[in-house]
């Protein structure tokens, strides 16, 4: 019979856990460094108008 622990107890699964939570580290830290709302820039209407009506 399968017994579920919180902690994993065979080697496999604590490197497989760590594994898991050193990519959930890396994305995260990816998506702080590239896609976090302080990096985008502020774009409204004028903006938009001004990018697509001087392009033509």
């Amino acid at each position: 019979m399968l017994r579920f622990t919180s902690r994993p107890t065979t080697p496999l699964g604590r490197e497989i856990v760590g594994a898991l939570v050193f990519k959930a580290v890396a994305i995260l830290v990816l998506w702080m460094a590239f896609f976090s709302p302080s990096d985008r820039p502020s774009v409204d209407q004028r903006v938009m108008e001004r990018v697509i009506l001087d392009r033509r």
